[in-house]
């Protein structure tokens, strides 16, 4: 091994979750599903919200696959042709970055550690968004390709093992089920941060405001609004 090989080897890992961490994905996926729904409507004749209904209960009864995350997966299964790379194409001009989530990966970079992004979503379209809004993370790893959901501790194990037990540094998430199931198998040495940029997904407490990150203290999960607070809390981690 060369020793820019075993310095890369050695690099502590920064873990981060990208929609609603480093993508603003509410408008895009909304219109995805809009899309979606429009061609179920016009195959089989329904009115709009007949064919609403119906891709509802379509997510309902698949929710714990792994592949729920797929857009493809759930048209297959409702007879459409596969429209994800189409409606994604149509609709790149929706996607939007979190703000100040470039100058955070630009941070952990500067710092000597290794951005991967842990994500849900399908590979193909982690790498699309990622490479339409200008993030480079040095490796993307889904759900599908580790048969698991994050929501699972598997999903954290078959990770661990694929970055070859190395240490991570910091995991940065917005779910908080998720990062439950991370601790599980990371460890309490890793800092967790509860990313709460989406309010309808992650609830706020009420003592923490868009300029700095609060601790509970009864989980040790640090919860944060913004980039740049998220930055401040990670520069002192790291100096």
């Amino acid at each position: 091994m060369s020793e820019g090989s075993a310095r890369e080897t050695h690099k502590p890992i920064a873990l981060l979750d990208m929609d609603g961490v480093l993508v603003d994905n509410v408008s895009f996926d909304g219109a995805v599903t809009k899309f979606i729904v429009s061609a179920l409507a016009e195959q089989r004749a329904l009115t709009l919200a007949s064919a609403k209904r119906a891709w509802e209960r379509e997510l309902a009864e698949s929710r714990t696959d792994c592949r729920w995350y797929d857009y493809d997966f759930h048209c297959q299964r409702l007879g459409l042709a596969n429209l994800a790379s189409e409606a994604h194409a149509v609709l790149a001009d929706r996607l939007r970055l979190v703000p100040g989530a470039g100058l955070t990966v630009d941070l952990l970079r500067r710092s000597h550690t290794e951005v991967v992004v842990a994500t849900d979503a399908v590979p193909a379209v982690a790498e699309f968004k990622l490479r339409h809004l200008g993030l480079n993370a040095d490796r993307v790893v889904s759900s599908q390709l580790l048969g698991a959901t994050k929501a699972s501790s598997a999903y954290w194990a078959r990770l661990r093992e694929k970055l070859g037990g190395r240490p991570v540094l910091v995991l940065i998430e917005n779910r908080l089920d998720n990062i439950l199931a991370a601790r599980s198998e990371l460890g309490r040495s890793t800092l967790y941060v509860r990313f709460a940029f989406h309010e309808h997904v992650t609830r706020l407490p009420a003592r923490v405001t868009a300029s700095e990150w609060s601790l509970d203290a009864s989980n040790d999960i640090l919860t944060v609004r913004t980039h740049a607070a998220l930055r401040r809390g990670l520069e002192r981690e790291l100096s």
